[in-house]
């Protein structure tokens, strides 16, 4: 049995560094609406996949009139690659997700990852914090669906959510 001195010096100036470090990660991702996709499989080969969706489907694509919303960006990051996937059908949306190469991020070749950073509906981009539960669980059922599904079966791996 173990036992820890919660009050102990060494364990709050612990607690305190991961709760900055955390801060630090948040800023660099933009913080992320839904669930994460974690692909088993590269950077390299998700990517091809990607822009194999985007030929079979360019639906997917922004068209002119939404070009001038293309204009949001997160953080410099050397293993966060931006993707824009727009959706027509009601409600009409764009989404900026992240294609977070983890081999770059902490050296895990195994998996790669998409999580969705922000929605526009036509105007500004909103990130997490202007969802509410159900929003964010409408905008992640509706990327699983439309954009996680064709990519799996593009890449014919398998697809973890994480929280």
């Amino acid at each position: 049995m173990v036992c820890l001195d919660l009050d102990h010096p060494e364990i709050e100036g612990f607690g305190n560094w991961k709760v900055e470090e955390e801060k630090k990660v948040a800023c660099d991702t933009g913080g992320q609406i839904g669930d994460t996709a974690s692909f088993k499989t590269s950077y390299a080969t998700l990517d091809a996949a990607i822009d194999i969706l985007y030929a079979q489907h360019p639906e997917y694509k922004i068209p002119q009139k939404w070009a001038a919303y293309d204009n949001f960006t997160l953080k410099p990051s050397k293993y966060l690659f931006k993707k824009v996937f727009y959706f027509k059908s009601p409600p009409e949306e764009m989404y900026y997700v992240s294609l977070i190469d983890d081999s770059i991020m902490n050296g895990d070749t195994s998996h790669v990852r998409l999580a969705i950073r922000a929605v526009n509906r036509g105007g500004i981009w909103m990130q997490e914090d202007k969802f509410g539960y159900k929003d964010q669980k409408k905008i992640q059922k509706r990327f699983s669906k439309e954009i996680i599904a064709k990519l799996k079966d593009i890449t014919k791996v398998k697809v973890y959510m994480e929280e």
